[in-house]
């Protein structure tokens, strides 16, 4: 969310657990952040998903490279906001960085198949969802995190992630390291927030095109719910402690090593946090988990001795201590910190709140094998999801079998994936018939415009430098005219590239159908009045906190624009109003901004007639394109030594809704002008787009006061080819 204030007004506190100190307070995310976020994330997807899987690969490798420079600082972060010991902290950072270079791995994996078929053969590919929305609980914010978004990035999709409250500054980092390493800008956003407000809207956003969960069966079951109504995938990891069986012939010392259930301070899914005991080797097994448990170490998490540091919070320090009631059989009480740890199984207790009899974290013996049966398949089952259930022996006669023994559970286990369906689980897959196979491959017949650059240049490096570098990245761009034509592709392009827009268009609708495309701010103006300009350039500086790029782009040219004969005086003055007046009120509105900030660019469109002359007679037009070009020239002069520079485009004949409205009651005035262009064809408005792309960034930081042409060679032709 860099560079966008979030919109609701609570603060999320961020608190050291060892201390219950504030470490930060966060913005929380509100509904309409979250519809703001994906609406930039479905823009950043389209460009990731264009590039080149092994360009895909190399900037997430790039991504583990900053992950791993900056270990020790996503550690000591981790340590205070989750209260992880730093060894257990410094393994996680480095868990996300082994992940990244495990699905950059996978990008350029990701193979279909094919099958013969009548005619022909049936090809499957994988392509990304789209849009997916990762949550990530507390207790491992950092590796579930990336477990969630990393693979969803090699895939080719943009990840929404909404950690959890207490433990947001982790993933607020991977983001901002995700940035340094030059991943698109809104590809990989962090919306910290409560689940009831940022975890539902993002859940329920039709956008998002799958969510993964990890948290409570509770809260899964809810999120499982709202998916089904949009038939959107989902993928859970949800449940918590896990039984374990102790047969009297295992290895104690393995079978009951305390770091199996104390990792974490306990606070782990996959904790063997019950423990069921043959008879035989009952009281050994409880004698050597006392001691094992006297000699663990408790303290300042940060503190490179210490094994195991704090709970999350006082909340859950006393649901914990809940568990076990004060008059708990002396057994369990004859030792430090052991009250909370070893219960024996046949002595009366009270239950937890809410839990009549339940017992959480406990050592418990079976009198006779059948006995421990019965409890070995009657517990677990009382948990719906346990995620790791163990059973220990060496009796290889009782057979690999399950933990569950006895009866059907009620539950399906939700099981921990290896990293391979996590990576191809944010693709579809599609099925294609070819009709027969051809003697060569074919080029396709349309490519993206930063795939056509790969191939004229023979490498990979313009994909990067041009779409992920982010040459106007944390600017703000002023575009006018941008509901259409040469005006929507530039804000477009200017977006992809980084940059916040501003979209100002006289129509309303196709004004905020832009901005919303882009992710940026629309305002409606009339470019011929004074206060609307001013009011324009100062949203744009209230909202984003500066004016970098200016692009004048307003313009008509009616159908009732002719010769000088012709043309009425009405008709003349309002093409200099919106064609050359607006210029002039656009420029004086924005260069006090970039005075200020010591640094501009401001492109005014002019037109190739400018230089040229028409072809066919348009006086008002033709001026007005003079004085903008005249304008531009001064303007680029006065301001050059502060910073700001000035040019003006100067557009060939272009593709654009205008130039088909004029061209549509003149077939023939058409075919005239094509036959001047030596390239054979109109611009395209995206050809414009990135000039003016150019023109911004500081790729032309010494171009300035000039007259840039984007003409298809009209200006350079001294005969016209035929």
């Amino acid at each position: 969310m860099k560079g966008r204030p979030l919109t609701d007004p609570h603060e999320l506190r961020v608190l050291n657990p060892a201390t219950e100190e504030v470490v930060a307070t966060v913005p929380a995310a509100s509904e309409e952040d979250v519809a703001a976020a994906v609406v930039r994330a479905v823009r950043a997807q389209r460009t990731w998903a264009a590039v080149a899987p092994a360009d895909r690969a190399r900037l997430l490798r790039r991504f583990a490279d900053a992950v791993d420079a900056h270990t020790e600082e996503l550690a000591q972060l981790e340590v205070r906001e989750a209260g992880h010991t730093v060894g257990n902290a410094r393994w996680e950072a480095g868990n996300a960085r082994d992940l990244l270079l495990y699905a950059a791995g996978g990008a350029e994996r990701l193979l279909g198949s094919q099958i013969p078929a009548p005619g022909g053969w049936n090809v499957t590919f994988q392509e990304p969802l789209g849009v997916i929305g990762v949550i990530a609980p507390w207790n491992f914010p950092m590796p579930i995190a990336a477990w969630g978004s990393f693979p969803a990035l090699a895939a080719g999709n943009a990840v929404v992630l909404k950690p959890a409250e207490t433990t947001p500054l982790t993933a607020l980092r991977l983001a901002e390291l995700a940035l340094d390493a030059g991943l698109p800008e809104h590809l990989f956003q962090v919306l910290p927030g409560y689940g009831a407000t940022a975890g539902r809207a993002l859940v329920d956003h039709p956008d998002v095109a799958k969510i993964v969960f990890t948290g409570s069966t509770r809260t899964g079951r809810e999120v499982m719910e709202r998916c089904a109504r949009l038939v959107k995938p989902v993928t859970l990891e949800l449940g918590g402690k896990s039984p374990n069986i102790v047969f009297a012939d295992a290895d104690l010392e393995a079978a009951l090593d305390p770091f199996s259930f104390l990792d974490n301070s306990g606070q782990d899914c996959c904790a063997r946090t019950r423990i069921l005991v043959q008879e035989p080797v009952f009281e050994q097994a409880r004698d050597f988990l006392a001691d094992a448990l006297a000699a663990v170490v408790v303290g300042d998490p940060a503190d490179e001795k210490t094994r195991m540091g704090p709970l999350i919070s006082r909340q859950q320090l006393d649901r914990v201590r809940s568990y076990v009631p004060e008059d708990a059989p002396r057994p369990a009480r004859h030792r430090p910190r052991r009250a909370r740890l070893l219960v024996p199984a046949d002595r009366p207790h009270r239950g937890t709140a809410g839990r009549p009899g339940g017992h959480r974290g406990d050592l418990r013996p079976g009198r006779r094998p059948p006995a421990l049966h019965r409890r070995a398949g009657r517990r677990p089952s009382r948990r719906r999801h346990p995620l790791r259930s163990l059973r220990l022996h060496l009796d290889p006669g009782r057979g690999p079998r399950p933990a569950r023994l006895a009866g059907r559970p009620r539950g399906q286990p939700v099981r921990q994936l290896p990293l391979q369906r996590p990576l191809l689980d944010p693709v579809r897959r599609l099925q294609a018939v070819r009709p027969r196979p051809r003697t060569r491959p074919r080029r396709p017949d349309r490519l993206h415009p930063d795939q056509e650059r790969l191939h004229q240049h023979g490498g990979p490096r313009t994909v990067t430098d041009n779409i992920v570098c982010r040459r106007l990245a944390g600017r703000t761009a002023v575009v006018t005219g941008a509901g259409s034509g040469i005006g929507l592709a530039t804000a477009r392009r200017l977006a992809s590239e980084g940059a916040h827009v501003v979209c100002a268009d006289v129509d309303e609708t196709r004004g905020k159908a832009a901005a919303d495309e882009v992710g940026g701010l629309f305002v409606k103006v009339d470019v011929t009045d004074p206060e609307q300009v001013e009011a324009l350039f100062k949203a744009a500086h209230d909202t984003y906190g500066s004016v970098d790029i200016a692009f004048n782009n307003a313009g008509i040219s009616p159908p009732d624009d002719d010769s000088i004969l012709e043309t009425g005086l009405e008709a003349w003055k309002r093409v200099q109003e919106v064609n050359l007046t607006s210029v002039y009120l656009c420029c004086k509105a924005a260069i006090p901004y970039m005075r200020r900030q010591g640094k501009g660019s401001i492109i005014n469109t002019a037109s190739f007639v400018a230089r040229m002359g028409a072809a066919t007679s348009q006086i008002s037009y033709t001026a007005s394109k003079g004085g903008v070009l005249a304008m531009s020239r001064e303007l680029g002069v006065q301001f050059a030594r502060e910073g700001i520079r000035v040019n003006a485009l100067c557009p060939g004949p272009v593709n654009t809704p205008l130039l088909q409205e004029l061209f549509a009651k003149d077939p023939e005035r058409a075919a005239r002008r094509l036959v001047h262009i030596p390239v054979g064809r109109f611009a395209e408005a995206e050809e414009i787009a990135a000039a003016v792309a150019f023109l911004a960034s500081d790729d032309s930081s010494f171009v300035n006061a000039t007259d840039f042409l984007v003409d298809g060679g009209i200006a350079g032709a001294y005969v016209t080819p035929l």
